[in-house]
């Protein structure tokens, strides 16, 4: 029935990100820390590639990264699930 879709004119601009203020407030600071992190790794893997032995650099640089991540990831982790046990927790009035 045609009827129905009389009150509605599509989406528009202001109805589609209404609320995303917030959200933004939030995820640009984090989005352009994320960008400057990635741009130092990058500038560091140039970098070492200017040391006398640059395969070698480059590679050592890139196992000593994924092993800082791999250290940072996982208390990372078990951090965010304690938060959200005790938050959960304190919600509940435990």
């Amino acid at each position: 029935d045609a009827s129905a879709f009389q009150g509605w004119h599509g989406p528009t601009l202001r109805a589609v990100t209404a609320g995303w203020a917030p959200f933004l407030r939030l995820a640009l600071p984090n989005y352009v820390m994320s960008f400057w992190e990635w741009f130092v790794y990058e500038c560091i893997a140039m970098l070492a590639g200017l040391l006398p032995h640059p395969r070698r650099a480059v590679s050592v640089e890139c196992v000593g990264i994924n092993a800082i991540a791999l250290l940072f990831t996982l208390p990372m982790a078990v951090s965010i699930g304690a938060a959200i046990r005790i938050s959960n927790a304190l919600g509940a009035d435990e």
